[in-house]
Parts: C-alpha cells; structure tokens; sequence
C-alpha cells in the first residue's frame, strides 16, 4: 500500500466519523483483493469452457 499522511482529528465526534469512514476504506480493499484474485482464478477457466454459468 502507498503511503499517504493523514491529518487526525482531535475532536472526539470527528475522530469516531473519520475512524468509520478508514475502517470502511481498508474493508474496500481487501474485498478487492479478494474478487481479484477469484477473478484470475476464474475466468480462464470460464474462457477454456472449463467451468460454465448457470
């Protein structure tokens, strides 16, 4: 992952909101990471006829 600076909050409202938006974020990711990955595992088979969509 790059790296990026961050500048936090002191309040603790903003603090709990920007907690729940980068919890959010890094979720995102490793779902990508994870429907990538399915992805390259799949659609060759898919392309070979190997595997078929109901």
């Amino acid at each position: 992952m790059k790296e990026i600076s961050i500048l936090i909050p002191k309040c603790k409202q903003l603090l709990k909101s920007f907690d729940s938006i980068l919890s959010k974020y890094v979720k995102n990711i490793a779902e990508n990471q994870t429907l990538t990955s399915l992805r390259d595992r799949l659609l060759p088979l898919l392309m070979n006829g190997q595997v078929e969509v109901a």
